[in-house]
């Protein structure tokens, strides 16, 4: 798989105790042959409810993605939903 350097800096500089398990997963391939899921924990707080997101509950929720075309098509949207998590997260610090 190739990595984006930008997430390579980005897990360069990170400080968190769970750092190793957050690599070995990111490593590994996923299961579903239908579809890849990108998974926003604490999604459901998202400001502006992003249509694209998937889920229920108080926490997670998900974007799906069925081919390249699926996600060239909403690279838009998921690009959108990237920013207002970030910046969602900057405010709570």
């Amino acid at each position: 798989m190739s990595k984006n350097a930008e997430v390579e800096a980005w897990f360069a500089a990170l400080d968190h105790p769970l750092k190793a398990e957050m690599l070995r997963v990111r490593d590994i391939n996923p299961r579903s042959k239908a579809h890849v899921s990108l998974l926003f924990h604490t999604g459901a707080q998202i400001p502006g409810k992003p249509p694209r997101l998937e889920g229920g509950g108080d926490t997670a929720r998900s974007m799906r993605f069925t081919d390249l075309k699926d996600v060239d098509t909403q690279k838009g949207a998921l690009e959108s939903v990237v920013r207002e998590w970030c910046a969602w997260k900057d405010q709570a610090r």
